[in-house]
């Protein structure tokens, strides 16, 4: 579903494939990369890979990389950190471009799905992952529905009117409806997380944050890397 989306931002330079990977500020625990446009996937693969080496040099990391493009989903990212040993965290928001989500009690998107993930190694083969958005719903659930010709389930959008809707076609053609953020009628916790990933991603990791006017989607991340035997041995945790 992505590769015409991903196909197409190549052709418009909205995404630069191949675009270097620029390290602007740098410490031994701590890093901030310029994406340059380049594909999501590459840099924050790059971002966690940087993250982990530094994790393991000095207990603990911090990684923000900004200026790149949609990174796809975030548990890909934090496993790598729990697969040796090491606690993963990620946060990304959309820098500003995409208002997708509105705030609780609001009728307009102003945030973007603004989605988190840790993992935590365990003694088996399978990692603890969450990987969740702070949305009800991801944007890309509500595109699969739209491309099968399906509903949404009651409670995952509203109209541009702020009234509840099963349309997914709200979300992409004028005038927009919004995604709601998570908790349902408990929505301002979920809109609480939403506005801590914008504080992290976008302001933190200088991703470019909501009311911005930023008009080019990018994803902005900000990222943690805990070397758990600092805490505990490995086996015991």
């Amino acid at each position: 579903m992505r590769i015409p989306q991903y196909a197409q931002a190549s052709r418009s330079a909205l995404a630069q494939p191949g675009a270097p990977i620029e390290v602007v500020q740098e410490s031994p625990a701590l890093a901030l990369i310029d994406g340059h446009g380049g594909l999501g996937q590459v840099v924050a693969r790059h971002a966690m890979e940087l993250a982990i080496r530094k994790a393991k040099d000095t207990k603990i990391s911090s990684i923000g990389a900004y200026n790149l493009y949609h990174v796809g989903r975030l548990a890909d990212y934090t496993r790598m950190a729990a697969e040796q040993e090491l606690v993963g965290i990620m946060t990304v928001n959309a820098g500003g471009a995409s208002a997708l989500v509105a705030p609780f009690g609001g009728r307009a998107g102003r945030l973007g799905t603004n989605p988190m993930s840790i993992a935590f190694p365990t003694s088996g083969a399978v990692p603890f992952v969450l990987d969740m958005t702070t949305s009800i719903v991801a944007e890309g659930k509500v595109r699969v529905k739209r491309q099968r010709g399906e509903r949404t389930p009651e409670g995952w959008l509203i109209d541009h009117e702020g009234l509840p809707t099963t349309d997914p076609n709200v979300l992409y053609e004028e005038p927009r409806g919004a995604i709601l953020p998570l908790g349902g009628p408990a929505g301002h916790k979920g809109f609480g997380l939403a506005m801590v990933v914008e504080i992290l991603s976008g302001i933190l990791a200088r991703g470019g944050f909501a009311g911005q006017g930023t008009q080019r989607f990018s994803n902005s991340t900000w990222i943690v890397v805990i070397d758990i035997s600092a805490f505990v041995e490995p086996n015991e945790f």
